[in-house]
């Protein structure tokens, strides 16, 4: 890739807001982001993409900023956002500050679960959620961390393996999975699962697999609803923020 190309994106980003007092929250949004934190993101991103060590991403970070004359900490957002597939404007951006504010100092694996959560819980606001862990030497799934279930829920998904849930789905697939309505999406037919999710209260679910800087799944993220029916394109749009940041805590 050109990374210089994105220096160009981010400019005309700033400049389609127009107006001076516009831009200026544009840059106090910015001074949101959590540096370090958005920098080693990007840093991961141009390693995979480009085979590099930490210093030779750094360096093209770096040597692309001073090229076209931006900060390195704004480039590095625009990386991750890009990387993500996600709107390159300043909401996208915002929201990814407020992001990597909610993880910042996450280390440990239920620490950053906990985080993931709170912040799908904060920021999108389902009725349930949950952040599962991959445990690499069984292939399976355990519930990290959750808000909003009952025993009968946590208990059954207490360990994914297969693909007869959104979650499983979801790490077979490396994909995103939205089932709009549990009652009868064919990922639960001929399963007890179905009936636990109503029984939860879920009717409608997103699950989101999530992945460390070398591109290594790590687990799933996903969030329920009491009622059926597409989610606007932010709340998953904040999901993929939230997924990308959980997956570049990963060591």
């Amino acid at each position: 890739m050109d990374w210089l190309d994105l220096t160009k994106d981010l400019k005309e980003a700033k400049a389609s807001l127009g107006l001076s007092a516009q831009a200026a929250l544009y840059a106090r949004l910015l001074g949101r982001v959590e540096s370090m934190a958005v920098i080693e993101q990007a840093k991961g991103i141009i390693m995979a993409q480009s085979r590099c060590s930490p210093d030779e991403a750094f360096e093209i970070l770096r040597r692309t900023s001073q090229r076209g004359n931006v900060k390195v900490r704004d480039l590095a957002a625009l990386v991750v956002v890009r990387a993500q597939g996600l709107p390159q404007d300043s909401a996208t951006l915002s929201d990814l500050a407020t992001v990597n504010q909610l993880l910042y100092g996450a280390r440990r694996g239920d620490e950053r679960a906990e985080a993931a959560c709170r912040a799908v819980r904060e920021l999108v606001g389902p009725d349930m959620s949950d952040v599962q862990i991959l445990d690499l030497s069984e292939g399976s799934l355990y519930i990290g961390a959750h808000h909003g279930f009952r025993p009968g829920f946590l208990n059954y998904f207490a360990c994914v393996t297969d693909d007869r849930s959104a979650c499983g789905v979801a790490l077979l697939q490396h994909d995103l999975v939205v089932v709009d309505d549990v009652a009868n999406n064919p990922i639960f037919d001929g399963t007890t699962g179905r009936d636990v999710m109503l029984e939860a209260g879920s009717r409608a679910v997103e699950s989101l697999p999530y992945f460390d800087r070398e591109g290594q799944l790590r687990g799933v993220i996903s969030m329920h609803h009491g009622t059926p029916g597409n989610r606007p394109a932010r709340e998953l749009t904040l999901l993929r923020l939230i997924a990308g940041r959980l997956g570049a805590l990963w060591d």
